[in-house]
């Protein structure tokens, strides 16, 4: 009799649990039902209503926001409705190389090599995405008369590797790079003038820049590029997240980080993991609506109510919900099919092969680029670079597969 107890017990839970998530999952379905659009009409919607589109891509490499950022402008509607392409991984002091490139009279894609070369890693891990997204705007620029024309603008901090020679001058580089996000809001004002031009821009940006009310465990905002434009430019901009994996970041210990190789991102000092937000609900409610493309705002939705989750959570307050750091969400495809961005090598040239061992020395140390070169059976440093730098072509998505494998 016990033992029938129990098994009936099991099978009553098992039954309860499952129809609590389908409750749950009919809610979020309706959100859906009732407040999406297809991810063209709802951008369409969002430049109608705000003056800047913040576009938070989730993951740098991800190819599909790119994809989908190049149908926008080629979606005549939306292109007239905006004036500049704000970009954070472009460095302000580069800005003349995009001009110049845009103002070609042919299309000169070397005329881009300065961007890629000098951004803020120092690396130059060139991705597709970003030639294919300029080459779009020079192609679609070309058809219109230039008062007309999208510019492209860099608002990332100023970069200075001409001028680092040692780790000093490296210490304080990354000084400069505390202001980063402030950099990049103070940047877009300024196109906008005070968002008092008429003119409109998207900016095209990821996780944590494009929180717009993120804030500490004090109740104090974060200071992301967003949060400055909620506190002192409210109603200007519209945040809108493209679904993706979550990040979640572990810091290492001191003796974990002991002869470890610091980068300028660094992802190095933590324990990175990826998982689904909201433990798949959002995914189990997108597949139940076709797995279509859609775009929706989140606010008062079991979405925009669901605790927060990904980069910076560690320092975030209990009571944050996704909602409190992103406008709206963008669904482009499942998390299976999401696709990582080819890489390029045709600003790889011999000279700066040379400037990059240079480079890598005063990043990672003598000895660590040393060792990397034994261990993989190089000659030297040349070789140990242009194997780094080697194209790669277009894969599933690693942090969207880290999330599908731990769930």
């Amino acid at each position: 009799m016990k033992k029938f107890t129990i098994i009936y017990l099991c099978l009553y839970l098992s039954v309860f649990v499952a129809t609590a998530q389908q409750v749950q999952l009919k809610d979020y379905h309706h959100a859906l039902k009732t407040k999406g659009k297809a991810p063209q009409e709802y951008a369409l919607d969002k430049i109608k209503q705000h003056d800047l589109l913040i576009f938070d891509d989730a993951n740098h490499v991800a190819l599909e926001p790119f994809l989908f950022y190049q149908d926008l402008l080629k979606n005549e509607g939306f292109r007239q409705n905006i004036d500049y392409i704000f970009i954070e991984l472009f460095n302000i002091n580069n800005q003349k190389h995009l001009d110049a490139f845009l103002n070609a009279p042919t299309l000169q894609l070397q005329l881009l090599a300065p961007v890629f070369q000098n951004e803020l890693s120092g690396f130059s891990k060139s991705y597709q995405t970003y030639v294919d997204l300029l080459t779009t705007v020079y192609k679609i620029n070309q058809k219109l008369a230039r008062p007309d024309r999208v510019r492209v603008i860099a608002v990332g901090s100023p970069t200075y590797w001409p001028l680092i020679h040692d780790e000093e001058d490296l210490n304080n580089f990354r000084v400069t790079t505390d202001s980063y996000d402030y950099t990049m809001y103070t940047t877009i004002l300024n196109y906008l003038n005070n968002f008092n031009s008429g003119k409109k821009g998207i900016l095209l940006t990821n996780t944590r820049h494009a929180y717009k009310g993120l804030k500490d465990k004090d109740g104090r905002y974060m200071q992301n590029c967003a949060d400055f434009f909620t506190q002192y430019k409210p109603g200007k901009t519209c945040s809108i997240r493209i679904h993706n994996a979550v990040l979640r970041a572990i810091p290492k210990t001191e003796k974990e980080m002991e002869g470890v190789a610091r980068t300028q991102e660094g992802l190095e000092r933590y324990h990175i993991g990826w998982g689904r937000v909201d433990n798949g609900k959002w995914d189990q409610a997108f597949k139940a609506n076709g797995n279509k493309p859609i775009g929706f705002d989140i606010k008062d939705t079991p979405f925009g109510q669901t605790k927060f989750e990904g980069n910076q959570s560690q320092k975030a307050h209990s009571s944050m919900q996704m909602q409190d750091v992103n406008d709206g969400i963008v669904f482009l495809a499942p998390l299976e099919n999401l696709r990582k961005s080819a890489t390029t090598d045709i600003f790889i040239t011999d000279d700066f092969v040379k400037e990059l061992e240079r480079r890598i020395l005063i990043l990672w140390g003598k000895p660590y680029v040393e060792e990397q070169v034994s261990k993989q059976g190089l000659k030297n440093t040349e070789e140990y670079l242009r194997a780094l730098l080697k194209p790669e072509p277009v894969m599933p998505l690693p942090s969207a597969q880290a999330a599908v494998k731990a769930q």
